[in-house]
């Protein structure tokens, strides 16, 4: 009577350890494909497939894609107005304060959504079960909004100094924007 039961409870086990590795897997590389998405510079709209490599335990049959795409991050928005058009009206008493920022380009986001399946071969009755689907997505924002140029470098130093000099208020921060004179 014991061992009916013991296997049983080691059955139903595998399954759920199995089930959970699946989950697990693939929110794994949806994760991985929005952050090599993320980081990537080029083109803005762009998509891109992987498959798992995901291995099971024998008897089970494992597999998965992941794909990342770029969306425009502010599409949609009710609310608040884009960031670029907000942060040229906050800086419209200082024109020269924002123009260095927008380039153009729209604010982007990766949306990675990964699938995969699991299913088992033996023993009869989980084989029965057929395909168990698992689905995972993820968003990140594109890494390419503030880039390593010479426009970020010293922050607006110089432009802020430019501007506190046309009022001769400059001797009130004297040490305060050390890039001033870059």
């Amino acid at each position: 009577m014991i061992i009916p039961m013991a296997l049983v409870i080691i059955f139903l086990a595998r399954f759920v350890m199995e089930g959970m590795l699946t989950r697990h897997e693939i929110s794994v590389h949806a994760r991985v494909s929005a952050v090599k998405l993320a980081t990537e510079s080029g083109n803005a709209t762009v998509c891109e497939t992987e498959t798992m490599n995901t291995t099971g335990g024998a008897g089970v049959q494992r597999e998965g894609e992941a794909t990342a795409c770029t969306q425009n991050a502010e599409t949609g928005l009710q609310a608040e107005r884009p960031f670029f058009e907000a942060l040229e009206t906050g800086a419209s008493a200082w024109t020269d304060l924002a123009r260095h920022v927008n380039d153009g380009r729209p604010t982007l986001d990766v949306v990675s959504d990964a699938n995969g399946s699991m299913e088992f071969d033996n023993p009869p009755f989980l084989a029965n079960a057929g395909e168990i689907d698992s689905s995972q997505r993820f968003m990140l924002p594109k890494n390419d909004l503030w880039p390593d140029d010479e426009r970020w470098e010293n922050g607006h130093d110089r432009v802020i100094w430019d501007e506190l000099a046309r009022e001769n208020t400059t001797k009130l921060f004297p040490r305060l924007f050390p890039a001033r004179n870059r």
